[in-house]
């Protein structure tokens, strides 16, 4: 299976918080389409993520790896599907707004599923 490494990078002026459960998108006929990928913003496999991650300004965040697949797929995955070979995936963040704000979303660049 191909695997995807995601770089999350604050590249503005102030610490920004994050939603550690980020959404992956994958372009359909009609647009951008949910992916049904469970991933989350986290340094590593071991601890359970945190509700929301901040980013100081500069801060770099490389979690561990999309496998490729549909599910639980990041650390372990019993019961996965693969995504099409060269199927178009973008990753959309979202920040933690406080209750009644709308939150901020940013998507990432599109890239091809590899096998």
């Amino acid at each position: 299976a191909g695997s995807a490494t995601i770089h999350v990078e604050n590249r503005g002026t102030a610490p920004v918080s994050l939603r550690s459960g980020a959404r992956f998108e994958t372009r359909g006929e009609d647009g951008w389409q949910p992916l049904q990928v469970e991933w989350t913003l986290r340094a590593d496999c071991e601890a359970t993520p945190a509700e929301c991650v901040t980013l100081a300004v500069g801060a770099e965040l490389i979690p561990p790896p999309w496998t490729g697949d549909r599910g639980d797929a990041q650390c372990g995955c019993e019961r996965c599907t693969p995504v099409d070979p060269g199927a178009e995936v973008r990753v959309v963040v979202e920040s933690c707004a406080p209750e009644g704000t709308t939150p901020h979303e940013v998507a990432g660049e599109t890239f091809a599923v590899t096998r």
